[in-house]
């Protein structure tokens, strides 16, 4: 599923130090699992708001 694949590849951008890349993989996996109702996208929400501290900004 594209969705996983983005999400595992932005863990793998934040692990290398790279955490706009990260966010943007992860958004974009979020957007995926949202339009499809996956229960993922709950973990991916979480994951944009602690890399952005807790800032609920994520529109």
């Amino acid at each position: 599923m594209e969705a996983c694949t983005l999400a595992h590849i932005g863990d793998t951008h934040l692990a290398m130090g790279a955490p706009e890349e990260a966010e943007t993989s992860w958004r974009q996996a979020l957007a995926l699992f949202a339009s499809l109702g996956h229960p993922d996208a709950e973990q991916v929400r979480e994951q944009l708001l602690a890399a952005r501290g807790g800032r609920r900004d994520l529109a």
